[in-house]
């Protein structure tokens, strides 16, 4: 188990969808331990503590005691808070913080402890980036070395405003399945009543379907969802009217080269979107966000000086 001996454990937990049975999460809490240092082998990924191995003269030994690698770095043990939320545990099917969670910055930077799946092109993994780390570990989504999606806090926040923009009772189209991020969101609201996911990578299906459909299927039975592999652009005229189209096939917070831009997805969208049917946009949900963050910081400024005269 890779957390500290010390760590406070309660448990929390949330309803599903009708059924009303309780998900069970662990949630480590309490103040970071002290800061902590050891040696660590990149080889091998064996820890020892400093002091523990030293030469003759006194001085510490670099090579690793284990496999005799001069692979080894100075690191710090435990540097991400464990924090399990919902999307960790879909993801990992249950089994973080106890398996898929580094417990060094080396092996956050180098390992692959994190490693959920590593082959044919795609690698989801756990790991912390240059997030805070209070806010604990996420899970990334790799293909073909480029960097599809995490679950990292900007991430959950934009999905769960984007998923505001859903009616209750809604027939849903959702473009781009990603680490199925809006799945559980949608699931979690229970304002949809039939969901059609259009993903274009049949990769991204393999690895991520199952694990995201063994989650909801036990924690919300009465969430009504299917995937499809295809272009989403055609897909979305193909299926009858939706009360509810989100569009999340962007890269970033503006449709870069190669991408769709904004005005070919609204018009190829909004022709099949029912009378009170609302298209949603991530990139326009993310911008969205960050100017209230800009007028959230302004207004603050402004406090402050005013406070100061």
């Amino acid at each position: 188990m890779r957390r500290s001996n010390n760590a406070g454990r309660i448990r929390w937990s949330t309803d599903t969808a009708k059924a009303k049975a309780k998900i069970q999460l662990p949630y480590f809490l309490g103040d970071f331990m002290e800061k902590k240092h050891v040696h660590q082998c990149l080889k091998c990924w064996h820890i020892w503590e400093i002091g523990k191995y030293l030469r003759k003269d006194g001085t510490e030994r670099k090579r690793c005691p284990r496999c005799n690698s001069n692979q080894t770095v100075f690191t710090e043990l435990n540097p991400t808070r464990i924090v399990v939320r919902e999307d960790l545990l879909m993801l990992t099917e249950g089994q973080y913080p106890y398996k898929y969670c580094p417990k060094t910055s080396a092996e956050e930077l180098f390992g692959h402890q994190g490693d959920i799946v590593n082959e044919n092109g795609v690698r989801i993994f756990v790991s912390r980036g240059w997030a805070d780390r209070n806010y604990g570990h996420y899970v990334y989504l790799i293909v073909d070395k480029k960097l599809w999606m995490t679950t990292d806090k900007d991430e959950n926040e934009s999905i769960m405003e984007a998923v505001k923009e859903c009616p209750n009772n809604a027939r849903v189209f959702i473009a781009g399945l990603g680490l199925g991020l809006v799945l559980l969101h949608l699931a979690k609201s229970r304002k949809a009543r039939e969901v059609l996911v259009v993903e274009i990578e049949p990769r991204v299906i393999k690895y991520v379907e199952p694990r995201v459909r063994k989650w909801l299927s036990k924690h919300y039975p009465d969430f009504n969802w299917k995937v499809i592999c295809g272009n989403a652009l055609e897909e979305v005229s193909k299926h009858g009217k939706f009360d509810w189209i989100f569009f999340d096939i962007w890269s970033g917070r503006n449709p870069r080269k190669g991408e769709p831009s904004e005005d070919e997805v609204i018009s190829k969208a909004l022709p099949y979107l029912t009378p009170r049917g609302k298209l949603t946009l991530w990139t326009r949900v993310v911008r969205k966000i960050e100017e209230r963050r800009f007028r959230e910081a302004l207004l603050k400024l402004n406090f402050l000086g005013e406070k100061s005269v």
